[in-house]
């Protein structure tokens, strides 16, 4: 039996969110988003369909030797609505230093065919990964680029402003702190999008 992967840049591997959660890509789930992604290469920066070896490969001498790193160039989880694997995604492109990733989402085909499902399915997502990114890691940006076609997908992430409360434990002062979402640049038909954080 292979041993659970996990991220050594994480405490914790597994995050919640009601009936969704998040946890580390592992390889029992990697056929079935090489399918999903063949699939949906039209929403996709992919421009050929995988092969099983490549995705083998791929996942042996990119994905896997990331998790044992301390600052990773990506971190992927597959996605769970009630333990049952729906899609999977995570944060690439990862700068450390600018504290700045890019967003990488994607579900199955029944899934992502059906709008109202879509867009919860999304939503839970971005909650989730928007407290990996911003609790977690404590990074100041997430960013993500996608097609100008994809209206229900780009009306999801044009959410408005999210405001909460940030405590100093060690003084117990708090401030608010904003987080806005910012449409870039359009180049291609791409679309490019940014959480971020201002205080």
């Amino acid at each position: 039996m292979e041993s659970y992967k996990k991220y050594n840049c994480l405490k914790t591997n597994n995050f919640t969110f009601a009936n969704y959660s998040l946890d580390t890509i592992q390889h029992i789930h990697i056929e079935k988003i090489r399918i999903w992604r063949n699939s949906q290469i039209n929403v996709l920066r992919q421009k050929e369909a995988i092969s099983i070896k490549e995705q083998e490969l791929y996942f042996k001498n990119i994905v896997w030797p990331e998790m044992e790193k301390d600052q990773p160039k990506q971190i992927l989880f597959s996605f769970f609505y009630k333990s049952q694997l729906i899609g999977y995604g995570g944060l690439t492109n990862i700068s450390w230093i600018d504290k700045r990733t890019e967003l990488s989402f994607l579900v199955n085909n029944l899934r992502a065919d059906k709008k109202d499902l879509y867009s919860k399915d999304f939503h839970s997502f971005l909650n989730l990964i928007k407290k990996v990114t911003f609790s977690v890691l404590d990074f100041n940006r997430l960013f993500t680029e996608t097609y100008d076609v994809r209206d229900d997908h780009l009306k999801i992430l044009e959410v408005p402003v999210e405001t909460f409360t940030e405590i100093d434990l060690s003084s117990g002062n708090s401030s608010t702190v904003n987080l806005f979402l910012t449409p870039i640049e359009v180049f291609f038909n791409l679309i490019s999008l940014s959480f971020r954080l201002r205080r």
